[in-house]
């Protein structure tokens, strides 16, 4: 991309040039990371009369730090029983869903969990992670609506986060504004000791217009959207110009000829969004930590 090509090395905070930019301003070659202590995990399915009580025991299993875990899903009715061929016949009608994938050594504690929260007859799914079995994962984050859309074509996504502390009341009030339009699907994760949920809804599509009023009741609401129907990196996930990643581009693709037209800053520097945004996935290093933006 350059008169005279080079090799960049980005380490510590400089990697956020370039990540999350989708090839925008430079070609990733290698990429070094630390790793974690490998395990064992066991897939657990758990099933519960109502969607707000999957939600609730999956926070619960997040909150708890005795419990190594991988994934906390919730999957509302009906869309496991639509869309799930792998189980089908194992999930009960009517019942929504917790996905986790568990630590083998943290069992036990997970057990205890389970009489604590009442939950000891929801488990209907147990199996390791073997070669031959196919892992929750697979069932889980986006790979939720890959497995809805082998079965049905006018299913589209959203990408929510429901900011912390109040994350859960407002799932609650989502959930029973949209019902089955919008099926509920959460992801439970941990930002710098925060518990919160984003949210994967799938969405039976109707119109464009619909599509975007669903998205501007869940900001009006407090719900950002990260809208994947979105081309660009500003329009999608940012919502904002990122000034670090502007220059790079400038510095490592000067002609702008890698992925053209994903940067809307390349052309217009002062872009901003129409509409105004209070959470953002991302900040410049100006901005609030994490803690405080999701505060």
């Amino acid at each position: 991309m350059e008169a005279t090509p080079r090799i960049l090395e980005l380490r510590g905070a400089e990697i956020e040039k370039a990540n999350h930019a989708y090839g925008t301003n430079g070609i990733i070659t290698e990429v070094e990371m630390p790793l974690a202590p490998a395990h064992d995990w066991v897939d657990v399915i758990m099933a519960f009369p109502s969607f707000m009580e999957a939600a609730r025991f999956a926070e619960a299993v997040t909150l708890a730090d005795g419990i190594v875990k991988k994934l906390a899903t919730v999957v509302a009715a009906p869309v496991p029983q639509q869309y799930f061929r792998h189980f089908e016949g194992r999930i009960p009608a009517g019942m929504s869903i917790t996905m986790l994938m568990i630590a083998a050594p943290f069992l036990e504690a997970f057990e205890a969990l389970k009489v604590k929260h009442g939950a000891t007859q929801a488990e209907i799914y147990r199996c390791p992670t073997e070669e031959a079995v196919v892992p929750l994962y697979e069932f889980s984050w986006n790979h939720t609506t890959l497995q809805a859309l082998k079965l049905d074509r006018g299913i589209t996504y959203l990408q929510t986060l429901f900011p912390p502390p109040g994350h859960m009341a407002l799932v609650e009030k989502m959930e029973a504004l949209f019902g089955d339009e919008v099926p509920m699907h959460l992801e439970f994760v941990r930002f710098g000791g925060h518990v919160t949920c984003f949210g994967l809804q799938l969405v039976r599509y109707t119109s464009e217009e619909r599509l975007a009023e669903i998205i501007r009741i869940h900001e009006a609401n407090g719900c950002p959207v990260f809208n994947p129907h979105a081309f660009s990196l500003e329009e999608g996930g940012m919502k904002r110009v990122d000034a670090r990643q502007l220059a790079f581009k400038k510095e490592a693709d000067p002609l702008g000829l890698l992925n053209p037209g994903k940067m809307l800053a390349w052309d217009d520097p002062e872009w901003s969004p129409d509409r105004p945004r209070t959470h953002y996935m991302y900040g410049d290093p100006d901005a609030p930590d994490i803690e405080e933006r999701l505060e």
